[in-house]
């Protein structure tokens, strides 16, 4: 098990569309099953919801290194939904 320092390195912000949020639970559910966000933020002029989080999917980061932008993909099988976070280039 990583200790507590090393997963709080692992920081990262995503967002998920207000849609997702109340139409696809079992999307949003493996979302959060991934992460836990410290921080929410509504933006009403993009219909999304931003998040901070910290995940053992999430790559490590220095000590002055920006927190990266992840996006979340989804993957459904059948009833299984799949979540990856891909960090965005630059």
């Amino acid at each position: 098990m990583m200790s507590d320092l090393r997963i709080s390195s692992r920081r990262g912000r995503f967002t998920i569309p207000m849609e997702m949020l109340s139409d696809d639970m079992p999307a949003v559910q493996a979302v959060f099953a991934l992460c836990v966000p410290f921080r929410a933020e509504m933006l009403f002029h993009t219909d999304v919801v931003e998040y901070a989080a910290i995940s053992p999917a999430f790559d490590e980061l220095g000590k002055l290194e920006l927190m990266p932008w992840y996006d979340v993909e989804i993957n459904r099988d059948g009833l299984t939904v799949g979540v990856r976070f891909v960090r965005r280039a630059g």
